[in-house]
């Protein structure tokens, strides 16, 4: 199916997004800046790692499951609990992501 461009999703047409315009920079050049944490996973001597994947479907499986939750949500049977506690939400994570000097790229989103 081809996908039309012309309702490619825009910055300024997503209230809350637009008031953070620098969590979503045009270009995401360059590597992050150097933080005070650094982060890492501490390995136990000897320990074997966790060789199983968590749910796994096949290409064809995942497929029907993203048809079955497109539909659903379209049907309306899935979707945020209001809108208002949505939009919150996703408030609270740009506010975060902007603190941290995260950056993210709209598109993706």
């Amino acid at each position: 199916q081809v996908e039309d461009k012309s309702k490619e999703k825009r910055l300024e047409d997503v209230p809350i997004v637009r008031d953070f315009p620098g969590v979503f920079p045009e270009d995401l050049s360059g590597l992050p800046p150097i933080r005070p944490v650094e982060f890492q996973i501490d390995l136990v001597p000897g320990a074997a790692p966790v060789a199983r994947a968590p749910y796994r479907l096949a290409p064809s499986g995942m497929k029907e499951l993203a048809e079955q939750l497109k539909e659903l949500s379209d049907k309306g049977f899935i979707r945020p609990k209001d809108e208002e506690e949505h939009e919150e939400h996703l408030k609270t994570i740009l506010e975060l992501l902007k603190k941290e000097e995260l950056y993210a790229k709209f598109s993706k989103c």
